[in-house]
């Protein structure tokens, strides 16, 4: 029964640098803020703000909210630009099989919002 305790308590005491390490498919809110390099609370208003990418909720509107390391990783790597614009840019990456290596981007090839 400790031992659960245990794993719960060193999975909430992973760096931003672990979590680069740990690759799992998703993140649970927690882990989706500490990858962002903030509390869960600023997180919380971010996204339900729509200032950042929104959850995947595989089960409905009430299931618990999970979002992709991938994404999240890109969002970071693009310099977390407005959910709009990211809206854009990361559709365009899936679309292109781009998703997995941000490169550098120069400024004329990155889609405005209008």
């Amino acid at each position: 029964m400790s031992g659960s305790n245990d794993t719960a308590r060193t999975a909430r005491n992973y760096t931003r640098a672990d979590l680069a390490q740990v690759d799992p498919a998703v993140l649970q809110v927690d882990a989706a803020a500490r990858l962002c390099g903030m509390c869960r609370q600023e997180w919380d208003r971010l996204w339900k703000s729509e200032r950042a990418p929104q959850p995947i909720r595989h089960n409905g509107p009430r299931s618990k909210p999970r979002w992709s390391a991938d994404e999240l990783r890109a969002w970071i790597a693009w310099g977390q630009p407005p959910l709009a614009q990211w809206r854009k840019i990361w559709s365009e990456m899936l679309s292109k099989g781009t998703w997995a290596t941000p490169r550098l981007v120069y400024l004329h090839e990155v889609p405005h919002a209008s």
